[in-house]
């Protein structure tokens, strides 16, 4: 579902700024032409599609970096925390092989680092 959304997004985020092209292109032919409302409305929704799409743009980038950062990923996330609140838990088990697995990662972390800064 994460992925189908993302696409969705990112496809209306470069169409903004098409349909702003389109139109600021529509208001520049067709301002010379006539003194109308049209082309000067056209040229107002396409300054406010290129921002819309520009903010947009920034605030998805900043989404998904924090998406494949696993900030969303969380206890309180993860837990239905949001979706039922009164009756929304988390269950947190530590096993024995489970709390010596993040030792083994931390051992080996600094022995790549020292590995990689000695070299």
């Amino acid at each position: 579902m994460g992925y189908l959304l993302y696409g969705v997004i990112s496809t209306l985020i470069w169409m903004m700024p098409l349909i702003s092209s389109i139109l600021a292109h529509r208001s520049a032919a067709y301002s010379c032409r006539e003194e109308s409302l049209s082309p000067r409305v056209a040229l107002a929704l396409s300054h406010c599609l290129r921002w819309m799409g520009k903010l947009l743009a920034i605030v998805h980038f900043f989404s998904c970096i924090f998406q494949y950062s696993n900030f969303y990923n969380r206890c309180f996330c993860n837990s239905s925390a949001f979706s039922r609140p009164g009756a929304a838990y988390a269950m947190i088990i530590d096993t024995t092989a489970q709390a010596v697995q993040p030792m083994a990662a931390r051992i080996g972390a600094l022995v790549l680092a020292c590995t990689s800064a000695s070299i």
